[in-house]
């Protein structure tokens, strides 16, 4: 894919006093998309936004495809897949009974669930795994489960919030796996605090600095882009990455 799919033009947000997005500006085009930034950056804002939970105070959110605004994507023919990073499940259902609930929920029909449920957790790679309960998925497969209920309406968007955080090294690779399997064709935005998923993944970095997108493309020019700047933070344990980043937000 490379049209874009998501467009914030000169958008600005705050919660009362507090200013958190100014001016912003992002293009989500097709593939995998990484979202970096620190603490307060922006970028849950973003999501909020992108989702029509929140509405800007200037500027627009427009959704490429349909012509729909961002406000409107929750209707049925128009959703944005979404795995919050505080996903939960029922954790007595079988995987395809909530599969089936959530299908329910966003207005899907009996018809549509009856191949889209089954298709959903074959592509996380839960097939086999459908009749039995959320409480016994590990941590990894728990999360695979976040995501096939972000596709189960084939979306042309999936936004994931921090996949990866608390999962172990194979639980990582697995679902960094995923992501790249997704992008394929399937536009995906995801948040992170882990840059070394960015790097892995072949995929697109955007980076967030006080409401703005201060730098935006592939994970190796976000390197090449802050080695040609001041030396960057030699402390040991850093990765190349994470030395570019803390030298963009002026931390090395």
């Amino acid at each position: 894919m490379s049209d874009s799919v998501l467009e914030f033009r000169g958008v600005s947000f705050g919660y009362r006093r507090t200013t958190v997005l100014e001016g912003f500006d992002l293009t989500v085009g097709g593939g995998l998309t990484f979202l970096v930034g620190e603490n307060g950056a922006g970028k849950t804002t973003t999501f909020r936004l992108a989702l029509g939970a929140l509405r800007p105070r200037r500027g627009s959110i427009v959704r490429h495809g349909s012509g729909a605004p961002a406000g409107r994507l929750r209707q049925k023919s128009d959703l944005i897949g979404y795995l919050p990073q505080s996903f939960t499940a029922p954790p007595h259902m079988s995987l395809h009974r909530y599969l089936e609930y959530i299908g329910w929920l966003r207005l899907m029909s009996k018809h549509d669930l009856v191949s889209a449920v089954p298709r959903a957790l074959a592509r996380v790679g839960l097939g086999d795994r459908a009749a039995d309960r959320v409480a016994t998925l590990s941590g990894g497969m728990f999360r695979r489960l976040g995501v096939a209920q972000a596709i189960l309406h084939e979306p042309s968007l999936v936004l994931l919030d921090e996949p990866t955080v608390g999962l172990d090294p194979q639980g990582r690779v697995d679902l960094r796996r995923l992501m790249r399997d997704l992008a394929e064709d399937t536009a995906v935005l995801c948040s992170t605090h882990l840059l070394e998923d960015a790097g892995a993944t072949n995929g697109t970095l955007v980076a967030l600095k006080d409401g703005r997108v201060v730098f935006q493309g592939h994970a190796t020019e976000f390197q090449t882009l802050a080695a040609t700047g001041k030396p960057g933070s030699t402390d040991e344990g850093l990765t190349p990455l994470e030395a570019a980043f803390l030298q963009l937000m002026g931390k090395s």
